[in-house]
């Protein structure tokens, strides 16, 4: 899971870096790293802030305004996730790399995560319908 970097302080981007060298320095496998990038769903957020809204006319009326003006940023400038995934070579230390890239990127401050079979088939399955329908 991505971080947002331009948010950090300049000390705490310095250290992210640091640690990213250090992952990409300490790697003994071949690594592919594939970003998927989609649009963003803020339906559950928009959910959210008005079911927290109360009987207070005030905050009723702040409430959606918020939501409209969400509406209108994400219709204007785009709301975009970004998920990062990094393939590794197989090999016989395969399971020891996959905690070392863990660890590494834990440091930098991205939550990591391992992907199952299904998952893995769901993104490849995406990865080939978007680059076919760049092609016709």
């Amino acid at each position: 899971m991505p971080i947002n970097f331009k948010l950090k302080s300049k000390l705490e981007q310095k250290a992210i870096l640091a640690q990213y060298k250090l992952f990409l320095k300490n790697l003994n496998s071949k690594i592919q790293i594939i970003i998927s990038s989609k649009k963003t769903d803020i339906s559950y957020h928009l959910d959210e802030i008005y079911k927290s809204t109360n009987e207070n006319s005030k905050i009723k009326e702040m409430s959606e305004d918020y939501i409209l003006f969400l509406r209108q940023i994400v219709l204007e400038k785009g709301a975009i996730t970004k998920e990062f995934y990094i393939v590794i070579e197989d090999s016989d230390n395969t399971n020891n790399e996959i905690n070392k890239i863990i660890e590494y990127l834990q440091g930098c401050g991205n939550d990591v995560q391992t992907c199952n079979e299904s998952e893995i088939n769901n993104l490849l399955k995406n990865f080939v319908n978007k680059r076919l329908q760049n092609i016709i």
